[in-house]
């Protein structure tokens, strides 16, 4: 069975790879694509392909040409821009029997929306960071990050005013917000189609380098499976998410929700005792997911890896 990994070089496209090949459900054949022939995970899979960035218009008809070409049951769509491309032509993979996983356009570009998704959330009883209003009173330390971005790019802590004043007037469409301490964790979701939670994956960051985790253990939280149950299918998720809080004395505060596979610790989850790519996969054939136990207590501890290719092999 052949299947398509975009943006090879993401650690969420690495981690899916990965995944796919401890597996022994299903043979399978990766074909990894990106747009940069450097990119990692291109030298990780059975085959691989350069396609346009997903901003470009000939992305689409690339994807469908390569999917073609290598008769590709099965589509992993890996970034979160991406994945809103994807969504929005979903119906022109599914009609030449490709198998996708993603929720509406409408609802990733709501996901995306951090200040939204406070909102939302809010409204169903769940704790948000207080976003900082011109009235309101500034007090010290503040976080910033930009509404739409993915991750942690471009996010930073306030310590004073002078620092308040200068991000406020470089970047005043930034989302301004009291700074939440405490222990942060990162659920690992799977959806079916109908939006109700199949798998949740409660892990406890330990560690954390540039927002992903790089030490981190699974733990046993109903209470934050409770409330990503009721986000999910709020919000219409379908297919793999992963969810942040951060615990405040003895609340859980709601982050953000990331409608794609996390970028640091998925294998954590995989390992643990959910495969999320395998289980996506089987949804994407027709074929029923029974929910899966995560063991509580699995601890991740990562190191850097290298891939080491020859001039003649980079595409």
């Amino acid at each position: 069975m052949n299947v398509l990994v975009t943006s090879a070089g993401t650690a969420s496209a690495i981690n899916v790879i990965k995944a796919l090949r401890l597996q022994q459900d299903y043979a399978v054949r990766i074909l990894a694509v990106d747009a940069d022939p450097t990119a990692a995970g291109l030298y990780l899979a059975d085959d691989r392909a350069i396609v346009p960035k997903c901003s470009q218009a000939d992305y689409i008809p690339k994807l469908l040409k390569l999917s073609e070409e290598y008769q590709i049951r099965a589509l992993y769509p890996i970034y979160s821009q991406e994945i809103e491309v994807v969504a929005a032509h979903a119906p022109r993979f599914i009609e030449r029997g490709i198998g996708l996983l993603l929720p509406k356009p409408d609802v990733v570009t709501l996901c995306n929306d951090k200040r939204r998704m406070y909102e939302l959330a809010t409204t169903l009883g769940i704790s948000t960071p207080h976003i900082i209003g011109d009235r309101d009173p500034l007090i010290f330390p503040l976080f910033a990050k930009p509404n739409t971005a993915s991750g942690t790019t471009g996010a930073r802590q306030i310590n004073d005013k002078e620092d308040w004043e200068y991000m406020k007037s470089k970047y005043p469409n930034f989302l301004y917000q009291e700074f939440v301490q405490g222990p942060e964790y990162t659920i690992d979701i799977l959806c079916d189609r109908e939006s109700n939670l199949i798998v949740g994956s409660p892990r406890l960051r330990l560690a954390t380098k540039s927002g992903q985790s790089v030490k981190g253990k699974t733990v046993e939280e109903p209470t934050l499976v409770k409330l990503c149950t009721q986000l999910c299918k709020a919000v219409g998720i379908v297919g793999p998410c992963n969810i942040q809080f951060i615990q405040r004395n003895d609340e859980f505060v709601f982050i953000e929700l990331n409608p794609r596979y996390a970028a640091g610790g998925l294998m954590l989850t995989v390992h643990a005792g959910a495969n999320f790519p395998v289980l996506a996969l089987k949804l994407m054939l027709g074929q029923e997911v029974a929910p899966a136990a995560i063991r509580p207590g699995v601890t991740m501890l990562r190191f850097w890896e290298e891939i080491f290719v020859t001039q003649e092999s980079i595409l």
